[in-house]
């Protein structure tokens, strides 16, 4: 059996907030029909989609903070969070190899995470990994790949492409999304939890009349 890796992220747009990234392997079993590019999906599907690969896949969320995106620039970050999710990945599988599951729950962060909590893995299902080959062909969307140990393949519009870079799109998307609707309630002032810091007009305007929040990224323009 050959594992593939897919790899997405979400949040490379907004003026405030981390972005984050998702690296997923899906089981054989897995219902593929589920799976959109999460821009696609409505929100309840998206979440119902979400609780589904989180149950029945292994997966590593990878995240670079506003301070890291404005240190590095978005591009930098992505690509750091994309290789942060990754290693979280392998990690895991390399435990569950060794039958190690208990020494992965107390692995679950990888890098600089906002400390904001957010849903944790079930390994309740786990998966013929003694079965699988490593090392694993990584499938990332976009042009440009992370730094990773594994043979990559960038595929432009992969997230409309491979059921795995889908699913990866879809817990980066939810993760963050469940991410900015946490931190909303110590800034409520900025409406996180509607625009999740995306350059919405609303938001520009509570840019203007409140000042740049905590989680702003000060190297985009909100005007």
């Amino acid at each position: 059996m050959n594992l593939i890796c897919g790899i997405d992220e979400a949040g490379r747009g907004p003026l405030a907030g981390p972005v984050t990234a998702a690296a997923v392997v899906l089981p054989p079993t897995f219902d593929k029909d589920l799976l959109r590019d999460s821009k696609k999906l409505s929100p309840t599907r998206r979440e119902l989609a979400a609780a589904e690969l989180r149950r029945k896949t292994l997966y590593g969320l990878g995240w670079a903070t506003h301070y890291e995106i404005d240190e590095l620039n978005i591009h930098q970050a992505t690509l750091l969070a994309m290789e942060r999710a990754h290693n979280r990945l392998m990690r895991a599988i390399m435990f569950l190899l060794r039958g190690d599951t208990d020494r992965w729950s107390t692995h679950q962060d990888i890098g600089r995470r906002p400390r904001t909590p957010t849903s944790r893995p079930a390994w309740a299902t786990l998966l013929p990994w003694a079965e699988l080959s490593l090392p694993p062909l990584v499938l990332v969307d976009g042009k440009y790949p992370p730094e990773l140990n594994h043979e990559t393949l960038c595929v432009i519009g992969g997230d409309h492409l491979h059921p795995e870079i889908m699913a990866a799109s879809i817990l980066a998307k939810t993760a963050r999304d469940r991410w900015m609707r946490a931190y909303a309630e110590v800034e409520p002032v900025y409406g996180y939890d509607r625009h999740k810091g995306y350059p919405t007009q609303n938001h520009k305007s509570l840019i203007a009349k409140n000042g740049a929040s905590r989680i702003q990224r000060r190297s985009f323009r909100s005007d």
